[in-house]
């Protein structure tokens, strides 16, 4: 029983490692050239291609900048309603009980 489970864990892991090569493998894509250039120090030309994906990524990193600050007005809004709501909700059930214990 046990060396079942054992084996079962074993393929499970295996199959889920494969599958991450495989996932995760894919992706990169270089040439001999690019490899070359890594192994011996040599500067990779910066292409028009590159700038345009800095630019674009700019744009959404400041668009998410834009977002968070948007969110983080919102949050100091609800901060500032919470303790009214809290207050009018606990204020309602003082008056409930104390109607109750009074009638």
């Amino acid at each position: 029983m046990l060396k079942r489970t054992l084996i079962g864990i074993i393929t499970v892991v295996l199959i889920t490692m494969l599958s991450f090569s495989f996932i995760y493998g894919q992706q990169v894509q270089s040439t001999q050239e690019d490899r070359n250039r890594l192994i011996y120090g040599q500067q990779m030309p910066f292409s028009q291609d590159d700038r345009d994906r800095l630019i674009r990524l700019e744009t959404k990193v400041e668009a998410l900048d834009q977002r968070i600050d948007d969110l983080r007005e919102e949050m100091r809004d609800l901060r500032t309603f919470m303790p009214w709501g809290f207050g009018i909700l606990f204020g309602g059930m003082a008056v409930l009980i104390t109607v109750v214990i009074w009638d």
